[in-house]
């Protein structure tokens, strides 16, 4: 959250339980279940399949630290992706949040065109 907010990001509050009961407990990355009882930190035993909170649009990029930005992962998918944008994951986030607020609405870019979806290869 320290990021966010020195960036002047929008911060939610939300706990790990929130993201696990909200998104599940696979890993949203690669689609593998997360071992929850794995240690989460870095270098540590086990700690690539344990939990991680991952932001969809890093706070580097500006992204939001809230719970509609963020999903499970495993810790070495989350080291793997770092800063980067995934498309597929981008995609994913928006027609889960369209759903969310019950919109049905075309995907369009903010000038109102559609948008181009470009594909992903895990």
């Amino acid at each position: 959250m320290h990021r966010a907010n020195a960036n002047g990001g929008q911060i939610g509050y939300y706990s790990d339980q929130d993201v696990l009961d909200i998104y599940g407990t696979d890993c949203y990355l690669c689609g593998k279940p997360i071992d929850l009882e794995a240690n989460r930190q870095c270098g540590k035993p086990g700690w690539e399949k344990g939990f991680h909170v991952e932001h969809v649009i890093p706070l580097s990029k500006g992204g939001p630290d809230t719970i509609e930005n963020v999903r499970p992962s495993h810790g070495q998918c989350n080291i793997i992706k770092a800063s980067k944008i995934l498309t597929k994951q981008l995609d994913e986030k928006q027609d889960n949040d369209e759903q969310q607020v019950g919109t049905e609405e075309k995907k369009t870019k903010k000038d109102g065109e559609p948008r181009e979806v470009v594909g992903y290869d895990a």
